[in-house]
């Protein structure tokens, strides 16, 4: 009978083999967790296991895949707002189509009311907003205005050094091919401790930037020193 020593090197062509004769028991033995793929000259590759809680990801045409971390939300150091005129928030990265700020019990020592500007690498922009800012307040009833420079948080009517500001402000990437983010977000002032004596803001908007979005900036119209609270930024 024929048996293995006497086949020649090379000998038996895929051909010749048959549909499914080849079971999990014949192939080499490897690494566990290891996935066999194809490099860019068509060979066979092995991917290299991952560490826990990463997924296999497309690295694109002609490179095999790869295990990297899950794409998530990233959420930056709180920033104390205690000091200085801007808050910046740098280093977002391309891609990022969902970016929130949100402040707690944010303050200033003057009377300049607040905004958001965002900015791509040639700076941040002050121009081409479109946004409107409604607030009920307790004292003053309901108010509305505009701005074309930026994503305002706060009534002009209503900022003081003696209100604090808490709330959000959502952007969503809306269009790719122009950079396009639509923003909304409501802040609260309290106006004194008395739990009645409130103004409350409502903030809608949309901006077009000239580059992919990588930074945005919290500051107030006034250059006041900021003095109390805090902000910090989530995004994926």
């Amino acid at each position: 009978p024929l048996n293995a020593d006497d086949l020649v090197d090379g000998i038996i062509s895929e051909a010749k083999l048959a549909d499914d004769a080849v079971s999990l028991a014949k192939m080499k033995a490897g690494v566990d967790g290891t996935i066999i793929s194809y490099d860019a000259s068509t060979n066979p590759v092995a991917i290299a296991t991952g560490t826990d809680g990463q997924v296999l990801t497309s690295t694109g045409a002609g490179s095999p895949p790869a295990f990297e971390a899950a794409a998530g939300i990233t959420m930056t150091s709180t920033v104390a707002t205690t000091s200085g005129t801007t808050i910046d928030f740098t280093g977002i990265p391309a891609g990022t189509k969902s970016i929130d700020l949100i402040l707690n019990n944010i303050g200033t020592n003057g009377g300049g009311f607040y905004g958001v500007v965002i900015g791509d690498s040639g700076g941040f922009e002050t121009s081409g907003y479109l946004c409107n800012i409604n607030i009920h307040s307790s004292s003053a009833g309901g108010a509305t205005t505009d701005s074309t420079a930026d994503f305002r948080l706060q009534h002009a009517n209503i900022a003081g050094s003696t209100a604090s500001e808490s709330g959000f402000l959502s952007l969503r990437l809306v269009n790719v091919s122009n950079n396009t983010w639509v923003a909304a977000g409501q802040t609260n002032n309290l106006l004194s401790s008395a739990l009645n004596n409130y103004a409350t803001n409502s903030t809608v908007g949309t901006k077009s930037l000239s580059g992919v979005l990588t930074q945005i900036r919290l500051f107030n119209t006034a250059g006041d020193t900021w003095d109390s609270g805090e902000a910090t930024l989530q995004y994926f």
